[in-house]
């Protein structure tokens, strides 16, 4: 998806944040689609990622929410 919006985030005269990690799958690596305009992205300036919704790029899924909650706090 990203790759398919990649030019017009270029052309953007705001930068764009992009939730989720990007909707980038842990397990896929940094070869999965997508991925190397997302960090192009970033590193010109015109996107963000916002580090939300762990939950969504591992496989642990909602588990890994309880396994959090579960952690003693400091």
């Amino acid at each position: 998806m990203i790759s398919a919006i990649k030019d017009l985030v270029a052309a953007s005269p705001v930068p764009v944040v992009f939730d989720h990690f990007g909707g980038a799958q842990a397990a896929l690596g940094v070869e999965q689609p997508g991925f190397a305009d997302l960090v192009e992205l970033v590193q010109s300036g015109k996107a963000y990622v916002k580090i939300s919704g762990a939950y969504r790029a591992s496989k642990l899924g909602a588990r890994l929410c309880r396994l959090r909650r579960r952690s003693p706090r400091r």
